[in-house]
């Protein structure tokens, strides 16, 4: 009996199994959150990417809601802070859009940097009259420090808007990596992955856990798993690492830092062969 076909998420590559009715433009992926666009053979209508007219749009960018192929989209990501909360934001944009962001980002910068300037120099003026000449000479020093922050952290912003993985990137990331996730599943024994679980990094802080486990493992086993497959649907329920930054199911974080440490590797490549020529 064949397995039924379903619709790949193409940010998380995730299966889409809910039924999706004729006519339907785009749905939401329950894993990640991000708005798909349905293709034509699962009932969508076609849609072309106005960039490139001889490839389907795929994705939504996140701030314009324009339809784009995998080559248009990017993903940004952003951290800021909210009280005492740190947020990552994470958002797919068309090349027009992350144009926009970056420079929002760099306009911001400069803008708290001048003002940064500003007030610190007003400061410690109005002080200098009565502490003497030095803090004038303070001012001198902070001057060139703020300039050489300011221009480290553009230099930092547009070093991570060129590590931005395009979402076509993004999905070739993300299958390698699962592929190697089946090809660990297939490989590693029932007692090596019993041992990853519970010689987890953070399991070995709970004194239950590993009771836990085994009463889990005995409820699968008795439903008709074999050990292995018991095991690995024990790790997939609590997500835990198959293999060094790869977990199950995997995480967004471990696309991320496969598509950094490419982009790392062949940034040195790129300035080895500079130095050869």
């Amino acid at each position: 009996m064949e397995s039924p076909e379903y619709l790949l998420c193409p940010f998380c590559s995730a299966p889409y199994r809910e039924f999706i009715p004729p006519g339907t433009v785009q749905v939401k992926c329950p894993y990640c959150g991000s708005t798909i666009l349905v293709p034509p053979k699962f009932g969508g209508p076609v849609q072309r990417c106005p960039n490139h007219s001889e490839s389907l749009a795929i994705g939504l960018c996140s701030k314009c809601y324009g339809s784009f192929c995998g080559d248009c989209l990017f993903l940004i990501t952003s951290v800021k802070m909210v009280g005492k909360s740190v947020i990552i934001d994470r958002l797919f944009l068309c090349a027009k859009c992350r144009d926009g962001a970056k420079d929002g980002e760099k306009g911001t910068l400069i803008a708290n940097t001048i003002w940064l300037l500003i007030f610190s120099s007003l400061i410690l003026y109005a002080f200098s009259w009565q502490y003497g000449g030095w803090l004038l000479n303070i001012i001198l020093v902070l001057l060139p420090l703020f300039i050489a922050l300011a221009y480290w952290r553009l230099k930092a912003i547009d070093e991570r808007y060129k590590m931005a993985p395009s979402l076509r990137k993004f999905r070739e990331v993300s299958l390698k990596l699962n592929d190697k996730i089946e090809s660990l599943k297939a490989t590693l024994t029932a007692e090596e992955l019993y041992h990853k679980i519970i010689g987890g990094k953070w399991t070995r802080l709970e004194v239950g856990y590993k009771p836990f486990v085994e009463k889990r493992l005995e409820e699968y086993m008795k439903s008709g798993l074999d050990r292995k497959e018991a095991l690995l649907k024990i790790m997939s329920e609590d997500g835990l690492e198959i293999a060094p930054g790869l977990h199950i199911p995997l995480r967004l974080d471990d696309i991320l830092h496969e598509i950094e440490r490419e982009f790392k590797l062949e940034r040195r490549k790129q300035k080895f062969f500079a130095k050869s020529s």
